[in-house]
């Protein structure tokens, strides 16, 4: 038994190396190849798998061009990086290769609108906290209304609900939307609802939606709650769910505390725990001074996004003899090397090809090797374990065996 237990806690020692062999994994992609004399020019995108986002900051000391197969020393690299700039609409989507442009994108936001009338509940005469909650969440939205015009903000609103019969997503907002002022208008004029909400149910929505619309973009996802975090029933689990899939999710989440004070210091409420744990923040402050904090967090956690391509040169030295001879671009990131496919080095005066939109052979090649080594190393040790202990079981029954030959023989 004991026998079994070292091999489990082997394979627990390996699972990390898996895992890691699981992380980020990146595309090198090249295009409009082009040849004057022996330089060799090219545009470069190096694209991020998990995030859909172009990598930014490469150095030429990153770079490694092999030549038919081997790697080419001794020859000059030359990188030039091209970004857009999601806050200047002069060059939030520049031209880069013959087939695309780089184009910068807004965040994607799930915006949770608390519009419960049990916001009011206690509230001092001529106060309405639910139309304070819904001129928050406006104030919010236009923060990011001239960011990266031609691939702006997609805004996905959910109320929580009171009864089944309400939509969680009023029908006119469905998804996300890129007209933020259909969500404005939507916000000054869905209903109230009466009855107990369930804000956790909704939270828990926005982060599954919103991180999947982000993955699909390309951006970070971000959550933003405007309630006075009351709930029902078991918050401290429910939290725990909320902040369970955020994290899982990488979602961050930002809540504003809008509501009666003794609502917002009850135990039930638990958004000043959740949101900076997700790497956001809880936000309680006074109503003349809401307007200028909800710019000044904005501009802290909401990032769009940058889309970074290269232009990349090198001089090659492969013979004049009418063979065709190929490179391939290497990058290292993260320790690893990431591979371009190969590519044909052309002839003088020519090129001007699109690379393939398939993942590179070369990327297939490593993801498959990263994956098998640390395996065949899992298997190789179970399978060494499992005949030591069948051979250990074997020559125990041996021995009792002939032991018991023994007896019968005295």
């Amino acid at each position: 038994m004991k026998y079994l237990l070292h091999l489990c806690l082997l394979v627990l020692v390996l699972l990390p190396t898996l895992a890691s062999a699981q992380a980020t994994t990146y595309d090198v992609i090249v295009s409009d190849v082009q040849t004057n004399g022996r330089t060799v020019s090219m545009k470069l995108r190096v694209v991020d798998q998990s995030t859909k986002q172009e990598v930014a900051n490469i150095a030429p000391d990153q770079i490694t061009i092999f030549q038919d197969g081997s790697e080419l020393r001794d020859t000059q690299v030359q990188l030039t990086a091209t970004s857009t700039d999601a806050f200047n609409h002069d060059r939030d989507n520049i031209a880069f290769d013959s087939s695309q442009n780089l184009t910068a994108s807004g965040a994607t936001v799930g915006v949770v609108l608390d519009l419960s009338v049990a916001l009011n509940k206690g509230a001092p005469a001529g106060t309405d906290y639910v139309k304070e909650a819904r001129d928050a969440a406006e104030l919010w939205i236009n923060q990011g209304t001239d960011i990266a015009t031609q691939d702006p903000e997609q805004i996905g609103l959910f109320i929580p609900l009171a009864n089944n019969s309400q939509a969680l997503q009023p029908e006119a907002v469905k998804g996300f939307q890129y007209d933020h002022n259909l969500v404005i208008e939507r916000i000054r004029n869905e209903a109230a609802r009466e009855g107990a909400t369930d804000l956790y149910d909704a939270m828990l929505a926005a982060i599954e939606q919103t991180a999947a619309t982000a993955k699909q973009r390309g951006t970070p996802a971000y959550v933003v709650v405007f309630s006075d975090g009351t709930v029902s029933g078991d918050s401290e689990a429910k939290a725990g769910l909320v902040l369970s899939k955020a994290e899982a999710n990488n979602v961050t989440i930002v809540a504003f505390g809008i509501g009666n004070p003794t609502s917002l210091e009850r135990d039930s409420n638990r958004l000043p725990h959740i949101a900076p744990a997700t790497g956001g923040e809880y936000i309680q402050t006074p109503l003349d001074q809401r307007e200028a904090k909800i710019a000044d967090v904005y501009k802290q956690y909401i990032k769009p996004v940058d889309r970074t391509g290269y232009d990349l040169a090198f001089v090659h030295t492969a013979p004049v003899d009418n063979q065709e001879h190929t490179f391939q671009v290497h990058v290292t990131l993260g320790g690893q090397e990431w591979s371009s496919t190969v590519r044909a080095i052309p002839p003088d005066g020519a090129g001007i090809s699109a690379d393939p939109s398939a993942i590179p052979l070369a990327s297939l090649q490593q993801w498959y090797l990263l994956r098998a080594i640390p395996l065949a190393i899992i298997l190789t040790a179970l399978a060494t374990g499992l005949a030591t202990l069948s051979k250990r079981t074997n020559r125990n029954l041996s021995v009792a065996a002939n032991d018991d030959m023994t007896k019968t023989r005295t």
